[in-house]
């Protein structure tokens, strides 16, 4: 199986995330199981060189081969199987409304964009509390860390304000 280390770092990238942490046997499914649609993933009828891993215990990272450019039709594809996979599993890993952060022991924990703006209220996150970009679309933010900042330095901020 291609590793994310394999591909180009202006490879492009779809970040989705757990709002609970992956156990070892989840994770290793979803690696399986992505990663065998990744073996056959095309565009246009062109085979589309792509990784799949899981970071901390929470983010399925799925990265493609800028160069191949993938077209519409075949990220649909790859979402409607995170869509099926969340029916057959219960874990869901297309939702939006989570905030990701690290806490002051460094672990990642996770909130609703409402329950991020209550944890900054009560000052238990703020300006300087790291949170994950998963908005990032190149590998390069993956592995230069960049995907990783203070609040303030992120859209994370807009949450901060009360």
């Amino acid at each position: 199986m291609t590793r994310l280390a394999d591909l180009g770092e202006d490879s492009r990238v779809w970040i989705f995330a757990s709002p609970a942490p992956l156990d070892a046997s989840r994770r290793a499914a979803l690696e399986s199981t992505i990663g065998h649609f990744l073996d056959g993933w095309e565009s246009h009828g062109v085979r589309l060189p792509a990784a799949c891993e899981i970071l901390h215990d929470r983010f399925l990272v799925v990265a493609a081969d800028q160069r191949t450019d993938p077209s519409g039709c075949s990220i649909d594809k790859l979402f409607r199987l995170l869509h099926s996979l969340a029916v057959e599993s219960g874990t869901s890993l297309l939702e939006t409304h989570h905030v990701f952060f690290r806490d002051h022991e460094g672990n990642v924990q996770s909130a609703t964009r409402q329950g991020f703006r209550e944890l900054a209220d009560r000052d238990e996150v703020s300006a300087s509390t790291i949170v994950f970009d998963t908005t990032i679309d190149t590998l390069d933010a993956i592995v230069h860390g960049r995907w990783e900042k203070p609040a303030g330095e992120s859209w994370h901020r807009r949450l901060l304000a009360s």
